[in-house]
């Protein structure tokens, strides 16, 4: 976690990078960012088709795949959604988390239910605990973003308070579908405010990632902490050896950190790994 803070504070102290790399960059960590919420997701295109396909593209396709097309099409189109609300410094609210998942279900077999609260019960495959029932959902979340914004307004660590909320929010499974790929958009939203990159969480932390969750659902937030505190090193590490800058050169204490912690730390999309938290 104090590492997360060394490398925002150099992040910070840096000169900005030229335009022609800064969207460089942006069009890696946003390609990143869909393709890996996707996978989590159970979207199983290759990193090149995914590619291919957001870069315009017409792909070979069967059914089950223009499933997946769809879910990718519909991710991206949130996330530029979301970038533009995180620039202009939009408040979280109970509004913009219905129109992340009226994006993310736009097309596909939930499209009639986007946006919408679900009304049924529901219950994650893997998760040990069941959701809240559909009754308290609206109160649930409410409070929940109310107690967020509260925070930050006293003066709360984003990062920390981020990860919670995002833990919180999955427990409740708002919506009918789609409540993964939402609550890595909040998250992402709320760092973006804070001048985080994006947080990527890899592929080969899946299952990772949901036993964190599990054990917050316990009241335990302290694995998924751990978790993305080391993803948000990898997301800041890629930004400090961007366009010619040097980590290891401007801090090599850090450096030899960040390699410590975590595995290929250079590489923005890991598939598997064999670290354990």
């Amino acid at each position: 976690m104090q590492l997360v803070a060394q490398l925002k504070k150099l992040l910070d102290s840096q000169p900005a990078l030229s335009k022609a790399m800064a969207l460089s960059v942006q069009d890696t960590f946003f390609f990143t960012f869909n393709y890996t919420s996707c996978k989590l997701a159970g979207c199983n295109l290759t990193q090149d088709t995914a590619s291919a396909m957001l870069e315009g593209y017409r792909v070979k396709e069967t059914d089950r795949d223009f499933t997946y097309q769809q879910m990718l099409l519909n991710q991206a189109a949130a996330t530029n959604f979301m970038v533009e609300q995180a620039q202009a410094g939009v408040p979280l609210s109970l509004a913009l988390a219905q129109e992340f998942n009226r994006l993310v279900l736009a097309t596909g077999i939930y499209a009639e239910q986007a946006g919408q609260f679900r009304n049924q019960p529901i219950h994650v495959e893997g998760a040990k605990n069941f959701a809240p029932d559909p009754e308290v959902i609206l109160s649930k979340l409410s409070q929940l973003i109310m107690d967020y914004n509260n925070d930050l307004a006293s003066g709360k660590a984003v990062l920390e308070r981020a990860i919670r909320f995002h833990a919180d929010f999955l427990h409740l499974q708002p919506f009918v579908d789609g409540n993964g790929r939402v609550a890595r958009l909040i998250l992402n939203f709320e760092l973006m405010k804070a001048g985080y990159p994006l947080l990527c969480i890899q592929p080969a932390d899946k299952n990772e990632y949901f036993k964190c969750l599990s054990s917050a659902d316990r009241g335990n937030y302290s694995a998924i902490n751990e978790l993305l505190h080391l993803e948000m090193v990898r997301s800041l590490n890629v930004m400090l050896n961007a366009g010619g800058r040097q980590l290891s050169r401007s801090c090599p204490e850090l450096a030899q950190q960040v390699a410590e912690l975590i595995p290929f730390p250079h590489k923005m999309i890991v598939e598997k790994t064999g670290r354990s938290l």
